[in-house]
């Protein structure tokens, strides 16, 4: 009997450890349209611009602000183009759909502009929001759906940075450069 109640833990301590194992070295189940899958590391050259430099995400975002700066617009107009264009081109992690911060340093007066777009609670939320049947809702049903999502401020921060510096650029040349990415895109040339 003693034997037997050996031979069963050391089966159950096998089989877990086979579970810690192959557990380990499985790979996570996605899921399906989940907007974010890695898509490795590269590792890439630090690198040095002379005059002005524009790092987005994607590469549109990135070439969209670069043509605005070589049109004569200023940072903000810039800003404003890679928004708009990772809008199009990654809408379901970045663009106008969400929230923004924006720091905006003037070099010519020496000053720090600050611009908060955060999200804001809809208009009728209220204390009893996440409330039902005097019970605070579970999490999961509080999450999932329309009620725990706020009102977008990023075009709101980009109206308020683009006002303070008083160049809209931006605007007028994202329509054509929107035209042209339409166009390299159909004929893959981009």
């Amino acid at each position: 009997m003693r034997r037997s109640a050996l031979f069963r833990a050391s089966v159950v301590t096998l089989a877990l450890s086979s579970c810690f194992i192959f557990g380990a070295n499985a790979k996570q189940a996605r899921e399906v349209g989940e907007p974010e899958a890695a898509t490795g590391y590269i590792e890439k050259k630090a690198f040095e611009a002379k005059d002005y430099m524009v790092v987005a995400a994607n590469p549109y975002a990135s070439w969209a602000g670069k043509n605005i700066l070589e049109k004569g617009g200023s940072a903000i107009d810039a800003a404003v183009a890679v928004q708009s264009m990772l809008s199009l081109v990654e809408p379901q992690s970045s663009g106008i759909g969400g929230g923004a911060f924006i720091l905006y340093w003037d070099n010519k007066n020496k000053v720090l502009h600050t611009f908060d777009g955060r999200e804001t609670a809809p208009k009728a939320v209220n204390s009893h929001w996440f409330i039902e049947g005097n019970k605070p809702m579970r999490w999961l049903d509080a999450v999932v759906g329309g009620k725990s999502v706020g009102v977008p401020g990023a075009v709101k921060a980009l109206e308020m940075a683009q006002a303070s510096s008083a160049s809209y650029l931006g605007i007028r040349c994202l329509t054509i450069q929107s035209k042209q990415l339409k166009t390299a895109l159909k004929y893959r040339r981009v």
